[in-house]
């Protein structure tokens, strides 16, 4: 009994344990779980992120890959309310082949809602891609900008009202389209000259038309009238405009187009009177410098009714090849302005490069460039690696310089390594100063290095004695220099054959052939080819300069009596097969060997450089610079009936190029509205829907098929989700370069990546789209 009790009281214990805990979680916690803020999702602002990228030449359309996960991270943030905020998703349609027959559809009577309708959902499409890297997240914008565009030709009054033609020219920004900057100069002289708005306010005015610009107002310097430099800045670079009063009014002209969403300019302006004439040129300086080369800045002469470009001398580029810090400037140190760029290089052996430029009637050439080395103490060794970087990316009059400035203190102690230099160090240092003083022509400096080997060496049995004493007795004939120089260390046997050749006197080819073949040179194959269509072929030759070296392609050109040998390309083959295309241009293009694409330019001082060009498919080249020319000409007004016809011609000649989706829908999208501009209803169908089958999962199939099958006007309703919006995730994914001639589409090739489905009604919006 006694047993029985004590069970009933723990028995009661725990019952009025479980009550206790229930009213007293009733009371204080639940309360608590009501007043608790709850989160919502917040999008975290896109910021643009740098990448490594190479430009501007010519290569092909490469295939686009599918685009990086566009996914921005939510963030969580206090909410007086107790129920999620979302964003909702972007609209998109599920990709799907047609459902009917092509007789069962008829081109769409097109209005401005439906232009509304196909801008929003092709604005939005960049963020349905699931994978994409930053750069291709942009250029997917291309569509947006073709449907803005034809909206705009169509339906001018709306656009204005919707104020596409702002959200076309951001869109063309995010292509780093160089058209963007002349798209805001029209959009802004056209305000001007309505009334819409003045100079005082203008700031305010365009914030009205798209809150994602800011401008930013220069005085000009040296000018009495009233003259204005606009900086047009976004997250992803800026424009630079030149705002003039003239006598019909004001007057917006395009200076640069500075945008790169993928890794921003970042802009800054100087002065000099380079022309001399009283009133100083504007630069444009890009102070975002990647480790590849220096970004030649923009030069303009704004003393006229219109800027006036200043260029640089042909073939100048500034290439780096590693990372440097940069500064430009203006100075006067004598009579005439320079303009100069220092560059801070490698900080485990600090290099100083700087080059001086001046203007000489024609272009603003180089003046004068120095490299002044500076070793930290212990640290010298790390010089090696500069040296023969300067070798391959900076020529010998940089190697010279640095390498004389360091020859009184070298070799340093130890190597990178820890290891001890060897003992005949310093020779190897002298000798290699005198191979390159010779191969620049300065035969004295040359002696005078490879005597002190010779006569002081570093050590009695220094290897190099031998060496410089048989290159000494060839340091004056070209010739035997070439021939030893292809058996010597240090010594570069292109540069050697072309200082033998161009000391040659020959009006010919032949000529000079016959003097190749009883040279040390050994020539594979030899030909003739007019490479810059001139009238007059150039000679070409297969040289091997020792069985150890692939084979090269070299030209000969001539001028005025005087030979030149041009290096292209090695190659494995001593037969070349040359591939010669004429751009639309109209300048040639050579093909190798079907590995590289080059050209051969003239230089307006005397003589020719080997243009060369990144890996590329001629074709699609050519086939994608008239599919855009053939969107501007729609876009401009020109007879869609001549426009049609030249895309049939491309269409019938072998030139026309269908590699993949992308390219393949741009050129039947073109033509399809050509058809449809010019009022030829069927054909436009027809066109329209061939794209749909075709390629259903490309956005061009989407564009197509709301023109054929729209659907209804309705204002899409979307279901909560937890899933936010994408946003571009970086990547460093190689890419190839953009096509040389300037375009505002991207030269990749898009595959959406939603799977075929069943087709569905797409939805239109109500609210304005803002892509």
């Amino acid at each position: 009994m006694k047993v029985n009790t004590t069970r009933f009281l723990i028995i009661g214990l725990i019952l009025l344990f479980i009550a206790l805990t229930l009213f007293w979680g009733w009371k204080f916690l639940f309360p608590l779980i009501e007043k608790e803020p709850t989160p919502t999702l917040t999008r975290t602002p896109r910021s643009p992120t740098p990448t490594i990228t190479p430009t501007a030449t010519p290569t092909s359309s490469p295939t686009w890959t599918p685009l990086p996960s566009i996914t921005p991270s939510p963030t969580l943030t206090p909410s007086p309310t107790s129920t999620f905020t979302l964003t909702p998703p972007p609209p998109t349609l599920t990709p799907a082949y047609p459902p009917e027959a092509k007789a069962n559809y008829q081109l769409h009577p097109w209005s401005p809602q439906h232009a509304n309708n196909l801008i929003y959902l092709m604005g939005a499409y960049p963020d349905t891609l699931s994978t994409a890297t930053r750069k291709e997240y942009f250029e997917a914008y291309y569509f947006a900008y073709l449907a803005q565009e034809e909206s705009v030709l169509r339906f001018p009054d709306f656009a204005a009202q919707k104020l596409w033609p702002w959200h076309k020219a951001y869109n063309l920004a995010r292509l780093s389209s160089p058209l963007a900057a002349s798209e805001y100069a029209t959009l802004l002289s056209q305000a001007l000259q309505q009334e819409l708005t003045d100079p005082a306010s203008l700031e305010t005015w365009i914030q009205s038309q798209d809150p994602r610009l800011s401008l930013s107002v220069y005085d000009s310097q040296g000018f009495d009238d009233f003259n204005q430099i606009l900086r047009l800045e976004s997250v992803g670079g800026s424009a630079t405009l030149w705002l003039t009063e003239t006598e019909t009014g004001f007057q917006v002209s395009p200076l640069s187009s500075d945008f790169d969403f993928s890794q921003p300019p970042r802009i800054s302006y100087l002065w000099s009177d380079f022309t001399q004439d009283g009133k100083p040129e504007l630069i444009i300086v890009n102070n975002a410098m990647p480790s590849e080369a220096i970004p030649l800045p923009h030069v303009f002469d704004i003393s006229g009714d219109r800027p006036q470009a200043l260029n640089f001398a042909p073939n100048h580029e500034l290439t780096m090849g590693l990372g440097h810090a940069t500064r430009w400037e203006t100075k006067l140190p004598g009579e005439r302005p320079v303009l100069e760029v220092s560059s801070s290089v490698y900080p485990p052996c600090p290099l100083r490069i700087t080059h001086r430029y001046q203007w000489n009637g024609a272009w603003i050439e180089e003046i004068q460039t120095a490299y002044d080395v500076n070793p930290s103490p212990g640290l010298e060794y790390y010089c090696q690696q500069v040296v023969d970087h300067a070798v391959q990316a900076w020529g010998l009059d940089a190697v010279i310089s640095i390498m004389e400035d360091l020859l009184p203190e070298w070799p340093p102690e130890t190597t990178s390594t820890g290891q001890a230099y060897p003992p005949e160090e310093k020779d190897a240092w002298r000798f290699r100063l005198g191979i390159y003083h010779a191969q620049k022509g300065n035969h004295l400096k040359a002696e005078e290095y490879l005597s002190k080997v010779i006569n002081e060496p570093s050590v009695s049995n220094s290897p190099w004695i031998e060496a410089s004493q048989e290159f000494m007795r060839v340091v004056d004939n070209p010739e035997e220099r070439y021939r030893v120089c292809t058996q010597t260390s240090f010594c570069d046997p292109r540069r050697s054959l072309q200082n033998w050749v161009e000391s040659k006197s020959a009006w010919s080819f032949t000529e000079l052939l016959s003097e190749l073949y009883l040279s040390p040179v050994t020539v594979l194959e030899s030909g003739r080819h007019d490479f810059n269509d001139d009238g007059r072929p150039e000679g070409w030759s297969i040289i091997q300069h020792n069985p150890a070296m692939k084979p090269e392609f070299w030209i000969f050109a001539f001028q005025s009596g005087k030979p030149y040998a041009l290096f292209v390309d090695t190659f494995e083959s001593n037969r070349p097969v040359l591939t010669h295309y004429v751009t639309q241009s109209g300048s040639p293009l050579i093909w190798l060997n079907r590995q590289i694409s080059f050209s051969m330019e003239s230089l307006p001082w005397g003589g020719f450089f080997i243009q060369t060009y990144a890996p590329s498919y001629f074709y699609a080249d050519y086939t994608g610079q008239n599919v855009h020319d053939a969107y501007l000409a729609l876009f401009n007004g020109f007879s869609p009936l001549k426009v049609r016809d030249d895309l049939l011609n491309l269409q019938r000649s072998f030139y026309l190029t269908c590699l993949n989706a992308f390219e393949c829908g741009n050129f039947s999208y073109a033509l399809g509205l050509a058809y449809e501009l010019a009022g030829q209803k069927e054909r436009a169908r027809d066109t329209y829907y061939e794209i749909w089958e075709e390629y259903p999962d490309s956005p061009f199939a989407l564009m197509a098929r709301l023109k054929i099958d729209p659907g209804t006007i309705v204002t899409p309703t979307f279901t909560p989700s937890l899933t936010p919006t994408r946003t571009p995730t970086p990547s460093a994914t190689p890419t190839l370069t953009p096509s040389p001639t300037q375009t505002p589409y991207p030269s990749l090739t898009l595959t959406a990546t939603p799977t075929t489905g069943s087709a569905q009604t797409p939805p239109t919006p109500t609210e304005d789209p803002y892509p």
